[in-house]
C-alpha cells in the first residue's frame, strides 16, 4: 500500500486517538515573574495617581496567570498612569461676585448689600426696590428698562424685585 491509503484505518478498525498531555504545573520562577509584574503594575497605578513620574514605563505588558486549568491563559493588560491632580494656584483665587436672579429677595438675607448691574443688555426689564415687609406697597425706586445694562444700589433690609432682567452681578 502507498502512503495515501494508510492515512485512514481500515473499516471497522479502531481509530487511533492521542490525548495531548496537559502542560506541567508552573514553576516558582514563573510565579515570581507574575508577582513582580503585578507589583510593578500596582506601583505604576498608585504612583501615577500621586503624580510621581516614571521613566521608561511600558505602554503594554503581557501577564501569564497560572491556574488549576491545564491550559495556559495569557491576558494582555495596558497600564496607564492616572492623570496628575491640578497644580495648586500660586495666588489665592478671588471669590465669585454675588449674583441675583429674577424674583423677590431681601437684601442682607438672600444676598449682601451693594451695587449690582445686569450681566447682559436687557429688554423689557422691570426692577423695584421696596421698604421691607410692606408687600411691595412702599416703593423706594423702580424702573422699566428697554436696552442697556441697568445698575441698582441695594441696602440691607430692603426688598428687591427683578423681572425679565436676567442675572445681576455685584460690582461694588
Amino acid at each position: 500500500m502507498n502512503d495515501e491509503t494508510q492515512a485512514f484505518p481500515a473499516p471497522g478498525a479502531p481509530i487511533p486517538f492521542r490525548v495531548p498531555e496537559p502542560p506541567k504545573p508552573s514553576t516558582g520562577r514563573r510565579n515570581l515573574t507574575l508577582a513582580l509584574v503585578a507589583a510593578g503594575a500596582l506601583v505604576v497605578g498608585c504612583c501615577g495617581g500621586f503624580g510621581i513620574a516614571t521613566v521608561g514605563q511600558p505602554e503594554a505588558a503581557t501577564v501569564t496567570v497560572s491556574s488549576p486549568s491545564p491550559y495556559r491563559v495569557t491576558e494582555y493588560v495596558t497600564a496607564s498612569p492616572s492623570p496628575a491632580p491640578p497644580a495648586a494656584a500660586a495666588s489665592p483665587t478671588k471669590a465669585a461676585a454675588p449674583t441675583i436672579e429674577d424674583g423677590v429677595w431681601i437684601v442682607g438675607v438672600d444676598f449682601p448689600a451693594g451695587t449690582y448691574r445686569t450681566t447682559e443688555a436687557v429688554s423689557d426689564c422691570y426692577w423695584g426696590i421696596y421698604k421691607a415687609e410692606t408687600n411691595q406697597s412702599d416703593i423706594i425706586d423702580n424702573d422699566i428698562v428697554d436696552g442697556g445694562r441697568p445698575t441698582v444700589v441695594l441696602r440691607k433690609g430692603q426688598e428687591f424685585k427683578s423681572s425679565r432682567c436676567g442675572t445681576w452681578t455685584r460690582i461694588k
